[in-house]
């Protein structure tokens, strides 16, 4: 997206990814970093943003939890694995973490004190991460709640103050997110999309993705949901209380997502199939690396019995209760919770403090399990970056690395090299709406819609379609017949396995 923007000039919509209509400020940076440095500056903006997040949650644990838990609570964040893999990658997640850390620890501030430019930073800051990500949307929505309930609880003489700084919480974060919303909306008919589309539509979607899409959001976490068929059968609350939705799952989810982290991300299977063809001998580390780690089942529980507790503790845990259940039953995908995850971080830091002052067996179990963690940790970072040593110290070429360790580098050289260099798209139905393929009869059509969109060539990855030969789904059934009819030539295959099938589309022939 970002690389595409740069090579436009401009900020345009790219139909064929829904993605190009979430709010994107974050990405406007990958863009810069694409124009001047290249990707590996677009990383390390989020690597940036990832140590700002450490920071936040230091400081927030500081100033209004415990002065000794700071150091804890930036430990725990700091070692979840999911965050360490974040750091390497250029997502937008370290952004929203970092802009809701900072937006709560300014919100707490205005609890404690009602100063004005304390409720104007907090809603700046949540601001920034509305328009970082839809995600950010609920914390926004709590906060305002909470600031609602606090202004509500306040004395006769300053009730009508706090009112006014509710209503500038309000509207300098609305503002401030809104243009991406607004963009949205004017260019696709629906400020939220894709999704929403029930309410709002939207230009190149239709129902069967959007029911796709939610089907597809439902899937995380432990438990299999029905099939379509039967969910159909299903009454309202039926169909959103199974799967990894049934009560019992709900209750067990924090176990869960400790112990069996695969269910709470992309398909391990899949995955690992992609995995091991793109990243060599790392993909062994993918699963640990969506993991949470032990150390917030291990030590919440504490809390139950240390007493007192910090008063502004317990708005951390009201916050992450809230988005904890919207999260349940919204999309349980790990990466999706790491926000939430960074505001318990604090609450996890003052029960490990507290652990560690407590008795001897208490004290000696809580220093056993962090040394642990913390060489596990380690381990896993040692792990994750030693395949580029070779490349680092220079014992040999960026370009060989990645020819080692990144399956789709040689394709995409080739493809740089001897095809033109215009520009591309994704041929996924469950994106856009520019090929419809449930609605071709024959392969010629296909083609043709090729032909229309101005499309030379067709890259095939074969680790997501393991099943081209005899898959009877609309895509891959007649791009089975367009090679078969010879209406798409097969360049050559690409991959050290030859598991990417580059296929060229014949141009138009007169008369045909």
């Amino acid at each position: 997206m970002a690389k595409l923007w740069a090579q436009a000039g401009q900020i345009r919509p790219l139909w064929f990814m829904h993605h190009s209509q979430f709010p994107a400020t974050v990405q406007m940076l990958y863009t810069l970093a694409l124009l001047f440095r290249g990707p590996v500056a677009a990383k390390l903006f989020h690597f940036a943003y990832g140590i700002i997040a450490v920071a936040a949650v230091f400081l927030l644990t500081r100033r209004h939890i415990s002065r000794s838990a700071a150091p804890w609570a930036a430990v725990v964040l700091a070692t979840t694995p999911v965050y360490e893999w974040l750091c390497g990658v250029a997502y937008v997640d370290l952004a929203v973490v970092a802009y809701i850390l900072l937006a709560v620890h300014f919100f707490l501030a205005w609890v404690e004190q009602r100063r004005l430019m304390n409720i104007i930073l907090a809603s700046v800051l949540a601001g920034a991460g509305m328009a970082a990500k839809m995600q950010t949307l609920p914390y926004f929505g709590v906060l305002l709640g909470i600031a609602a309930y606090v202004a509500v609880r306040a004395p006769q003489r300053q009730q009508s103050q706090s009112w006014r700084h509710v209503a500038l919480f309000a509207v300098v974060g609305t503002l401030l997110a809104s243009p991406w919303y607004v963009k949205s909306w004017v260019i696709t008919g629906n400020p939220v999309y894709p999704f929403a589309y029930s309410v709002f539509y939207g230009k190149q979607w239709s129902p069967q993705q959007a029911q796709w899409y939610r089907r597809h959001q439902q899937g995380f976490g432990m438990g299999e949901l029905p099939s379509p068929e039967v969910m159909k059968n299903l009454s309202w609350w039926q169909q959103r209380l199974v799967g990894p939705r049934e009560p019992l799952k709900l209750l067990l989810a924090p176990i869960n997502l400790t112990l069996r982290p695969w269910e709470f991300t992309v398909p391990v299977g899949k995955v690992a199939a992609v995995a091991r063809m793109s990243i060599g001998p790392l993909y062994l580390m993918f699963i640990p690396a969506m993991s949470i780690g032990p150390l917030y089942l291990m030590f919440i529980p504490a809390l139950l019995i240390f007493a007192p507790r910090p008063p502004k503790l317990k708005i951390l845990l009201i916050v992450f209760l809230i988005v904890w259940l919207w999260w349940l039953y919204s999309m349980q995908l790990t990466r999706y919770l790491l926000p939430a995850l960074a505001l318990l971080a604090p609450a996890v830091g003052y029960a490990i403090r507290r652990s560690i002052a407590a008795g001897p067996v208490l004290r000696t179990l809580s220093r056993i399990t962090i040394a642990v963690w913390l060489a596990t940790a380690l381990l896993f970072n040692v792990l994750a970056v030693t395949p580029a040593l070779p490349a680092i110290f220079g014992l040999t070429s960026w370009d060989a690395y990645l020819q080692q360790n990144l399956g789709v580098y040689g394709p995409s050289q080739y493809i740089n090299k001897f095809t033109p260099p215009d520009e591309y798209l994704w041929g996924d139905w469950h994106y856009h709406q520019m090929i419809i393929y449930d609605k071709m009869k024959q392969s010629e059509q296909l083609v043709a819609a090729y032909r229309r969109l101005g499309i030379t060539h067709i890259l095939i990855n074969l680790n997501f379609w393991p099943d081209l030969a005899s898959s009877q789904q609309p895509d891959k059934r007649l791009v089975r017949e367009a090679i078969g009819n010879r209406e798409l030539t097969l360049v050559r295959t690409l991959g050290q396995q030859g598991q990417y099938l580059l296929l060229r589309v014949p141009p138009h022939r007169r008369g045909q």
